[in-house]
């Protein structure tokens, strides 16, 4: 059995791989280095936090009982998203989500002076990413929204 340092040094073709021979260590790893993207994603389809755990938690409770009954998975990011994806569609078929919540969720339930004061804020800081050169949006890019550690933002650029 690889440890767990030289696991999370492993690309994630590899580590599916030693999943799907059942090791719990490698798909631990996995979940550690997609987990934060996966919740971040499902956030902005959910918006409430519990529900977006819980997506998060039956993609990975699915992904792994995929890798368990053999699946082969060669893109394992993208695997990840689409069941995450699938969850999240799923929570919300089954919350039923009362419109006065939806309609909330969708203009803000503040005054109109802190809902504009939140647009302009999200304009000067998109203008402000977009005038950073092309590597340093690209790391903040990756690490904001992708939820990557600045080591591996490090070592891909």
């Amino acid at each position: 059995m690889l440890g767990a340092a030289l696991l999370r040094t492993q690309p994630d073709d590899r580590l599916a791989a030693l999943a799907n021979q059942g090791s719990e260590r490698a798909f631990e790893v996995l979940v550690q280095r997609h987990r934060r993207a996966l919740h971040g994603f499902c956030r902005r389809l959910l918006l409430a936090d519990a529900r977006a755990e819980d997506a998060v938690q039956q993609a990975l409770l699915s992904t792994w009982q995929q890798l368990r009954r053999g699946t082969v998975i060669t893109d394992v990011r993208a695997y990840l998203f689409r069941a995450t994806h699938h969850a999240a569609i799923e929570q919300l078929r089954r919350s039923r989500m009362r419109f006065d919540e939806l309609s909330d969720a969708l203009h803000g339930a503040d005054a109109p002076e802190a809902d504009l004061a939140r647009r302009t804020a999200v304009r000067e800081a998109l203008a402000g990413l977009a005038a950073l050169p092309e590597l340093q949006r690209e790391a903040l890019l990756r690490t904001a929204i992708d939820g990557a550690s600045y080591e591996e933002v490090a070592a891909a650029l």
